[in-house]
């Protein structure tokens, strides 16, 4: 896999990767949004990138002022970091385990929260018609709720305005 941005912006990638500054990862198959915190700023950019399956670099940009200039900075270059390896990461994550338990889950139960009973405040259980336990979640400490939160029980619903794979769609060649 070929690094497709600038050396020195490499380097200060791998430093804000390094330094816990690559703080999530959304994407839709090749398609990544990437929050990077830098620290020296207390400011937070998002890059965007799409890559191919074979890991090159389609398109990217981000939200700083030297991507703008020179089409190259740290913050792709940490996300880019982040995302490649010996297979970009929707790649990795297509034939990942966690990916066909949870695709089971969400066809057998949907994805609506109200699925989940809180049994108590560290476990949250769905049941089967039969009223027998199907899966459990328990978390351990307060970031974990805070996850559970945000992605199931607080989700914001996914409307065609804030939705990145309209964003997606819309700027498609031909569209």
């Amino acid at each position: 896999m070929t690094f497709p941005f600038k050396n020195q912006h490499r380097q200060e990638g791998n430093f804000l990767a390094n330094a816990g500054g690559v703080k999530n990862i959304f994407f839709s198959w090749g398609t990544y949004q990437v929050e990077v915190f830098e620290e020296a700023v207390q400011t937070t950019f998002w890059p965007f990138l799409q890559i191919g399956d074979k890991g090159e670099l389609k398109d990217s940009f981000c939200t700083c002022e030297v991507a703008e200039k020179e089409k190259s900075c740290a913050h792709l270059a940490a996300a880019f970091l982040q995302i490649s390896g010996d297979k970009p990461l929707h790649v990795r994550f297509q034939d990942s385990f966690w990916n066909h338990l949870c695709f089971a889950a969400f066809t057998l139960f949907g994805a609506e929260s109200d699925i989940w009973q809180k049994k108590s405040e560290e476990k949250f259980s769905c049941f089967s018609p039969q009223h027998e336990e199907l899966i459990s979640l328990h978390v351990k400490t307060e970031k974990g709720q805070h996850i559970l939160n945000e992605y199931i029980f607080q989700r914001v619903p996914e409307t065609e305005e804030i939705s990145l794979l309209a964003s997606i769609a819309a700027n498609l060649p031909g569209t």
